[in-house]
């Protein structure tokens, strides 16, 4: 059952073409936290948004949630700035993939794809020199 202050602003905001800035969006999510006993919130890819400015507004709403006892749990890669910032006084866990790792990935890809084996036994050594590329060029990713 949906709180009733969401299922009333669903029904406001349903009958115009209005939407909640930033700021309502976050005093909504506050005044809901209260309505559940645990809450997770999972954002994956954080680096994906493009604009810094909207990514730096987001994270402080997020962060604002966890004062309300939300717990997150964000996936992004570790090469922006503004991300690192924010995100400096939380717990971090950076997940790095070995060469080896990507490399029997891969080739267990590549095996498992008849179209691709198809278009690749024809130029011996073809697959290696694509393994090879993709693996140096991966970064850890």
């Amino acid at each position: 059952m949906l709180p009733e202050k969401l299922v009333g602003l669903y029904e406001q905001l349903d009958r115009g073409d209005k939407r909640l800035d930033l700021q309502q969006l976050e005093s909504l999510l506050l005044s809901l936290c209260g309505s559940f006993n645990g809450i997770f919130i999972v954002i994956d890819a954080l680096d994906e948004v493009n604009i810094a400015q909207e990514r730096g507004l987001f994270l402080s709403t997020i962060l604002a949630l966890q004062d309300a006892s939300v717990k997150t749990f964000i996936t992004s890669r570790p090469n922006l700035e503004d991300i690192k910032t924010q995100l400096d006084q939380v717990s971090q866990v950076e997940i790095v993939a070995t060469a080896s790792d990507i490399r029997r990935y891969l080739e267990e890809r590549v095996k498992t794809n008849p179209v691709f084996m198809k278009r690749i036994t024809s130029s011996l050594g073809l697959e290696e020199k694509i393994v090879n590329t993709i693996v140096s060029r991966a970064s850890g990713m």
